[in-house]
């Protein structure tokens, strides 16, 4: 190998970064099937929506047992199972045309309650599933049209409360090409 050559490094420098604001997709995606999905008391720390006020672990109580709820004691929640498909959806989208990645799959278990799975079965949750991938599919347009779709890019989301922050970088094959040149492989 030349001296003069420097050897390529294996970092990813970020070429792109878009940003989406995704709660109207989330909210959308809540209001249809939020029922359905799983309900959990926090994740990652965000509070998520609860559609039956029952099933809030700790809410005080009076004498006779009915439910106290004050003004203050209600606050705006967050549809975090909604996003996470939101989510989960723009991976797919990013990485379907990828020529370094297999086409995820949504994985219903991870949203929807059991009992539901169990009560509608599979088949209508593929169905559930196919609806919320069209309400979406103005996202998928407006990924395409912003960012393109370039089956040699490596894409990285992430989220912050309301923003789906997608990254772009070389795909990681170009950068080992390159070590492996350097190196005198071929």
């Amino acid at each position: 190998m030349d001296e003069q050559t420097p050897m390529p490094t294996l970092d990813f420098p970020v070429t792109a970064m878009y940003v989406f604001d995704i709660r109207e997709y989330a909210a959308r995606i809540d209001m249809q099937f939020g029922v359905y999905f799983k309900t959990v008391d926090s994740y990652n720390g965000v509070k998520v929506p609860v559609h039956q006020i029952q099933t809030i672990n700790g809410i005080p109580h009076n004498v006779d047992g009915e439910v106290i709820i004050t003004p203050c004691s209600v606050k705006h929640s967050y549809p975090v199972i909604a996003t996470e498909i939101v989510m989960a959806y723009v991976d797919k989208v990013l990485t379907e045309n990828a020529a370094w990645a297999p086409s995820p799959e949504f994985k219903p278990e991870r949203f929807f309650k059991p009992e539901i799975i169990s009560q509608y079965g599979m088949s209508r949750i593929h169905d559930f599933l196919d609806i919320i991938e069209s309400s979406l599919f103005d996202l998928r347009r407006i990924i395409h049209d912003q960012i393109g779709i370039d089956s040699w890019m490596m894409y990285f989301i992430k989220r912050t409360s309301s923003d789906l922050i997608i990254e772009a970088t070389v795909d990681y094959r170009v950068y080992d090409w390159m070590r492996r040149k350097a190196n005198g492989e071929f």
